[in-house]
């Protein structure tokens, strides 16, 4: 078989310089799933939030490094977890477990040991 035909390859990725753009929209979902966390626990139309939004990020983005920005908008530096949570891979803090969830894993402590 001819490496990188099938469907199941993923060096396409990693070659070219690709890679890094992808980490690039990884991270801007990063920062937008936790802004969004922020309106959430604040209300989607709360106004105050609305404006620290346009404040920072949309009035002064290009100007100044996105992190400031990001910090000034939110009072703190960026919770990857927030796109974990919104991506299902971690629990919301403030929902219940669903109980017809399969179990955590912890793959350090539960993967199979296979012998060589």
């Amino acid at each position: 078989m001819t490496c990188g035909v099938s469907s199941t390859a993923f060096g396409h990725l990693f070659s070219g310089g690709y890679a890094s753009g992808y980490y690039g929209y990884k991270w801007a979902e990063v920062l937008d799933a936790d802004v969004y966390e922020e309106f959430k626990r604040n209300g989607l139309y709360d106004q105050d939030t609305a404006k620290r939004l346009v404040d920072t990020i949309y009035s002064r983005g290009g100007q100044i490094d996105p992190m400031e920005l990001f910090k000034q908008m939110m009072g703190r530096e960026p919770d990857p977890s927030a796109l974990y949570r919104r991506e299902g891979l971690i629990a919301n803090d403030n929902q219940e477990q669903d109980p017809t969830a399969a179990p955590e894993y912890d793959v350090d402590q539960d993967a199979p040991q296979y012998m060589p």
